[in-house]
């Protein structure tokens, strides 16, 4: 039986006539009667099946979100295989005014950020959509009996898989041009605002849904105890360029050859911060690279660094007393020529990095407890250290340096457990307000802003505030550390690291192989010895004078010769007739007689003239001295000397030091990261040893005849 031929693809909408509606789906019916046993029910279907187009979708569709899900309950299907999803929306693109007669999963007083059950999902085999729990998508819904429920004006039309230019297309469609970027903080500490604009495209502006201007608050931290680092290195300021098409007097250029520099003891005399935040707004040219600041040694070898290149941002330090450099490396994208906001948090073995106010990324890497203090020591802004005389070229209007690590999150942007997208306050009287902190609310006049406790539909949780909006609505304003519409979640800063889960306020549920508050320490099941630090589960970053998986094998940076064994940081237990640290001095019992020296153990080596197992045979009676030879049973001397045994000089000696070359071999540890495990999916780092030429200068005595005798 061949589908009726009503339209030219199979596609469900409501321009068809009302017969093709019905032929279409007695069609459908039969297929589905027919082939209910078999799993490729709806493959059969697809046969010449093409998408409906996205207007159509959106028109026919009552509500239209983005949301992420938080968990699908596939387990629990009905009849018909279907299956109810819990889904927080983040966005709300059509339909609120459906969303306000909708139950949610908790008593809630916001639909942005709000957990809604959304029932009518399925297995895409069945044409159902088919979503995952921790995924984000744009759903097409309709209202069932006071539900969410998907709609399918397509087959698997409920929902589509996130996406910017899905999202995009959406608000075209209704009526929207996309978001403007951010305008620039009007203050670089002590709290400013930011606002971002869109327009509507319809012939009147009461056609779009939604609101014309967002806003939120930047840098919010202190200015006590910061320091604005564009000031203090003078940088010029570029008062021609503009940022976000407004004239700023606060954005400064860096061209390239002309890095700013300073000694670092003259900006900071008790040293460079060990924990600090870093706040910067910057504006990079794309197919460019180097350091936005570097802390260097008087070698220019970088000590604390933060490099930009292709898609990455890197922080890189280095101990004074260590080879190595630790790096935490970042995949953003910040040579798009576009305007971005990042701050750095370093506190201890941690670095998180907060992007565009959006994203939030963490890292560790070892360092030790010593803050960088003295003259040596350069900063530098804009330099590219790896390459002489040449620096980044691009914008900077904020360069700020806090001791305060915890002040990072506040450029714009605060944690939470989920890394959502930017969320949204509704106000009923068309203002919203958008920010990454999902308890934040506008600054109300006093007589808005007071408790309403007694109106409150819900109770407001850890400490929240209920309080009243302009339009007469009640939310709750969460107290720091929690979120949520009654502040029930609660939030780990600045975050759970290698993975773990926060179940609390400032207590995180770690992964195996990791402990601590916020799981920022690795467990070794063999502790690491010798000074050794784990920095990975069961692998242990050794010092320069040890080795193995616990840092239990010394090393000895010239080996052991002669077979001896390195039992302790340059230290060698020697074989029988090997003395020396390590091993290299031959051992004779008795001592080497007339100017001999030993060679080997009980051997040897004699001066001309001498013979024996200890050089204690000679030809003359009296052994020649000052280079004077045994000939005939007496000593021949040189013309500088005379007398029985050459003991008498015939002028003054004077010793002169003449430079001298000694060249040798010397083992060194040189260390390698590579893959390994089972599927080489672990980076581990390894340590081989090898032999280098070493060349050594030094002044040798040499003794000169300055005059003869009188």
């Amino acid at each position: 039986m061949s589908p009726p031929r009503c339209h030219q693809r199979l596609k469900f909408t409501r321009f068809l006539p009302v017969s093709c509606h019905l032929a279409i789906l007695l069609w459908i019916c039969f297929v589905v009667v027919c082939l209910s046993n078999q799993t490729n029910a709806c493959i059969l279907l697809l046969n010449g099946w093409e998408a409906a187009p996205l207007r159509e979708r959106v028109d026919l569709a009552e509500v239209v979100v983005s949301g992420r899900v938080e968990a699908a309950y596939k387990l629990n299907r009905t009849k018909s295989g279907t299956y109810s999803a819990d889904v927080r929306i983040l966005t709300v693109y059509k339909g609120e005014d459906y969303l306000k007669n909708v139950s949610k999963t908790l008593s809630q007083t916001s639909n942005l950020n709000s957990t809604y059950l959304i029932s009518n999902f399925g297995e895409q085999i069945s044409c159902y959509a088919d979503v995952d729990s921790g995924k984000k998508y744009i759903f097409f819904l309709t209202v069932y009996e006071g539900h969410l429920s998907g709609k399918y004006d397509d087959i698997f039309g409920a929902a589509d898989k996130f996406s910017e230019e899905l999202d995009a297309k959406i608000m075209k469609i209704l009526g929207w041009q996309s978001w403007s970027a951010w305008s620039s903080c009007r203050r670089n500490c002590d709290g400013g605002m930011q606002v971002r604009k869109r327009r509507c495209f319809n012939s009147t502006s009461s056609n779009c849904k939604g609101v014309i201007k967002d806003f939120r608050h930047c840098n919010t931290f202190p200015c006590e105890g910061v320091n604005n680092l564009l000031k203090l290195f003078r940088i010029n300021n570029a008062k021609n360029q503009k940022i976000n098409s407004k004239k700023s007097s606060r954005l400064f250029t860096v061209i390239p050859g002309k890095s700013s520099q300073r000694q670092l003891s003259t900006l900071f005399p008790s040293g460079f911060p060990h924990d600090f935040s870093l706040f910067v707004t910057a504006k990079f040219p794309s197919n460019s690279n180097g350091y936005v600041l570097a802390l260097t040694d008087s070698s220019n070898k970088v000590l604390l660094g933060i490099w930009f290149g292709t898609k990455l941002l890197r922080i890189e330090h280095k101990e004074l007393a260590s080879h190595s450099t630790e790096t935490a490396a970042f995949h953003v994208d910040l040579l798009n020529q576009r305007w971005h906001q990042f701050s750095l948090s370093m506190k201890g073995n941690s670095v998180t990095l907060y992007f565009d106010c959006i994203h939030e990324h963490s890292h560790s890497i070892l360092r030790s407890g010593r803050a960088y203090v003295g003259n040596n020591f350069t900063l530098s802004i804009g330099a590219n250290v790896t390459c002489k005389n040449s620096s980044f070229e691009g914008y900077i209007s904020q360069l700020v340096l806090s001791p305060d690590s915890n002040l990072a999150k506040k450029q714009c942007h605060r944690p939470s457990i989920n890394d959502d997208a930017t969320s949204k306050v509704s106000l009923t009287d068309r203002q919203i307000i958008t920010t990454t902190e999902r308890n934040f609310l506008p600054s109300l006049p006093p007589e808005k802003e007071q408790s309403v406790a007694d109106k409150c539909p819900t109770l407001c949780l850890n400490g929240g505030k209920c309080i009243t909006t302009r339009a007469n609505s009640t939310v709750c304003l969460c107290p720091e550390r929690y979120f949520g519409d009654r502040c029930q979640n609660a939030s780990c800063s600045p975050g759970c690291f290698n993975g773990g889960e926060c179940i609390e306020v400032g207590k995180c549920r770690c992964l195996d192989g990791y402990r601590g508050e916020l799981c920022e320490q690795a467990i070794c099941e063999f502790p690491c010895k010798n000074g050794g630090q784990c920095v990975r589960p069961n692998l242990c970053k050794c010092t320069s004078n040890y080795s193995g998986t616990d840092c239990s094998h010394p090393l000895c940076d010239r080996g052991c010769s002669h077979g001896g064994v390195c039992v302790a940081a340059n230290l060698c237990s020697c074989r029988q007739g090997y003395t020396g640290r390590y091993c290299d001095t031959p051992i004779c019992t008795r001592r080497c007689q007339n100017g001999g020296s030993c060679i080997f153990p009980q051997q040897c080596k004699c001066l001309p003239n001498t013979s024996g197992l200890f050089c204690e045979k000679s030809k003359c009676k009296q052994v020649c001295l000052n280079g004077g030879r045994c000939s005939n049973g007496g000593c021949r001397c040189s013309k500088y000397h005379y007398g029985k045994r050459c003991e008498h000089s015939k002028c003054h000696l004077e010793k002169q030091m003449k430079p001298k070359t000694r060249t040798y071999r010397r083992k060194i540890k040189e260390e390698y990261v590579t893959r390994c495990g089972s599927r080489f999916m672990r980076e581990c780092r390894k340590t081989v040893l090898k032999y280098i030429i070493v060349s050594k200068e030094y002044l040798q005595s040499s003794p000169q005849c300055s005059q003869k005798k009188q």
